[in-house]
């Protein structure tokens, strides 16, 4: 990450030769742990969600920059998401033919063998929907690879190099930056269920991705699925059944089962306000 780089200052603080390095590692974890996942910049921004630790410390001096690194990247999360490209029609063509698959936030492959904790959300979800999205009846093939293939190619990669240090992994389908909360104005958008399974159908299709999940020394992994009125999540999920797991199948029994409760809110919203009008003709 670009915060984290070290200074070029060679003359280290007082207090490396005075506190024992237990000390000054409880100092680096209270200044550089956070009690939540790191998101990138446009993940979080449907929040202004931010973070109280302070990366500053990490330029302090090289020592300090090596210690420290550890602490950081070993004991926070890190919330993978994906960055796709805005969807207008000239990015559309240039997303077919030059995807980038782009995540954040940005981590450098120096630092992934200290990674231990990940959450990897696996939507690929424009940040626009373009006008004409309804207009095909069936999608295309696409000859060459779209940017949520190049993105799930991408997390493979990553997988792969943070395999040594992983311990815990959890596969997330966050909506809440691209959808309108129960409260918010009729005209935000509503989900879009192509796009909301690009990413889990890219991961079903792809060998080397779930190779990559085949091959990790994690017996168990967590799902979860946010929207803005409702969380599920699945705790514990054993690695070989979620590998063997079709993940678009999933995600449909989710989205019906997220139905059900939205109809049950409705009914007992009504059944409330007939209770009223009941008590009102009694009255």
């Amino acid at each position: 990450m670009a915060d984290c780089n070290e200074t070029q200052s060679t003359t280290p603080p007082a207090f490396l030769s005075v506190l024992p390095l237990e000390l000054r590692s409880y100092i680096y974890s209270h200044l550089l742990v956070s009690s939540q996942p790191i998101k990138g910049p446009l993940s979080r921004s449907h929040n202004s969600e931010k973070y109280s630790i302070h990366t500053a410390i990490l330029r302090t001096c090289k020592q300090i920059n090596t210690e420290a690194r550890q602490i950081f990247f070993g004991k926070n999360t890190f919330c993978i998401s994906s960055v796709p490209p805005e969807e207008d029609v000239e990015t559309l063509i240039e997303e077919q033919d030059q995807p980038t698959g782009a995540f954040e936030p940005p981590l450098q492959i120096s630092d992934l063998h200290l990674i231990r904790h990940l959450e990897i959300d696996l939507l690929y979800y424009p940040s626009h929907q373009p006008q004409f999205a309804h207009c095909k009846a069936q999608p295309q093939p696409q000859p060459h690879p779209t940017g949520a293939d190049r993105y799930i190619t991408n997390l493979s990669h990553l997988l792969t190099l943070t395999k040594p240090s992983l311990s815990s992994l959890a596969l997330t389908f966050d909506t809440r930056p691209h959808l309108a909360s129960p409260s918010s104005s009729p005209d935000q958008p509503a989900l879009n269920l192509p796009f909301y399974l690009t990413g889990p159908s890219s991961a079903d299709t792809s060998a080397r991705f779930r190779s990559a999940l085949e091959a990790l020394a994690i017996p168990e992994m967590a799902l979860r699925f946010d929207f803005p009125e409702a969380r599920f999540d699945f705790h514990r999920v054993k690695r070989e059944v979620l590998v063997a797991s079709c993940l678009v199948s999933i995600v449909g029994q989710v989205l019906m089962a997220r139905s059900e409760l939205g109809i049950r809110g409705v009914l007992e919203a009504l059944g409330d306000e007939q209770a009223e009008d009941a008590e009102g003709v009694r009255g």
